[in-house]
């Protein structure tokens, strides 16, 4: 795609004109599904939301100019699909290892040692008097969020947050508060 197109593409996309992203639809939807589903082994559904979700980042690219140059719109989206999987990937590994770790800390296992047993009944008073200094808000968000499994955008509307970052980037920090709170009352 020259510089020309890249500059008409972005006048359409600025002047609400649909039919060029209507037609970059079309063309590349089915064969972008279908790696998806051949090489990330994602199901056609997931597949076709992922293409719409790149298809969004493609048009906001073009519309703030982040794209200056662009040799083929089927690489860009396909591309970006993958890595739109893989981002979601590694969320998920991220999130599945702190959930274990929380779940470590709160919940007792039968079949451990009686020094095992004391160990964690000890880091579990612990964890729960450090959580108990988090405020209200921090211990409901992470709650939901470890315990409930609740997605980040309910939880954003949950706590009238803008959006499902900022939910999440408070979670973070709630996170890391109650983390330094532990490791305050360990030393």
């Amino acid at each position: 795609m020259t510089r020309e197109e890249l500059i008409n593409l972005r006048k359409d996309f600025l002047y609400h004109n649909s039919k060029k992203l209507k037609d970059i639809y079309l063309t590349h939807r089915e064969e972008c599904i279908n790696l998806l589903c051949a090489k990330m082994k994602i199901s056609n559904e997931q597949a076709g939301d992922i293409f719409v979700d790149a298809l969004m980042v493609f048009r906001q690219n073009i519309v703030s100019e982040k794209i200056q140059n662009l040799s083929t719109v089927k690489a860009y989206l396909n591309s970006t699909c993958i890595n739109m999987v893989r981002e979601g990937w590694n969320y998920e590994r991220r999130r599945r290892k702190k959930e274990e770790e929380i779940r470590l800390l709160f919940y007792e296992y039968s079949h451990t040692s009686m020094e095992e047993r004391i160990s964690k009944e000890e880091m579990l008073r612990i964890s729960n008097e450090a959580f108990g200094k988090l405020s209200e808000k921090c211990q409901d968000i992470l709650i939901a969020f470890y315990v409930y499994k609740i997605p980040m955008k309910e939880i954003a509307e949950e706590f009238g947050f803008a959006t499902g970052d900022v939910a999440k980037m408070t979670k973070s920090r709630c996170f890391k508060a109650w983390r330094k709170e532990v490791n305050l009352l360990m030393s």
